[in-house]
């Protein structure tokens, strides 16, 4: 048996594309070599028909909520938006607060530097 197989690979230098290669490859299997890959594919072939299985049990169709159900997920959307907006107005009154130090800091700058503008006077060339 021959078996041909193509594999298309990027083409790259210094991570930019110029072009892509493509690399072929035949083989000539005996029949001890065609029962191998036939042997392995039967054991690949049940180990995907498994997790195929195994994926499909995971997904299960959402099942319809009742209208309690549906209440507490509204509520619970609400409550989250409320906790949204609590932290971001946490947020903004660190925000605020630090205005507030750095204005009080700014206005006491800006009074010793009159302080010492009037000492002065205008001897100095400032």
């Amino acid at each position: 048996m021959v078996h041909t197989t193509t594999e298309v690979r990027e083409a790259k230098i210094d991570d930019v594309l110029i072009g892509e290669v493509s690399i072929q490859s035949k083989g000539t299997y005996n029949e001890t070599g065609i029962k191998r890959i036939l042997g392995d594919l039967a054991t690949r072939k049940k180990a995907l028909e498994k997790a195929v299985d195994v994926e499909k049990e995971e997904i299960k169709e959402v099942p319809e909520l009742s209208d309690e159900m549906k209440e507490l997920k509204e509520k619970l959307i609400k409550m989250q938006e409320i906790d949204k907006l609590e932290k971001e107005n946490i947020g903004i009154k660190a925000k605020n607060d630090q205005i507030d130090a750095n204005q009080k800091d700014l206005d006491q700058v800006n009074k010793d530097i009159r302080d010492i503008k009037g000492t002065i006077g205008s001897r100095l060339k400032l």
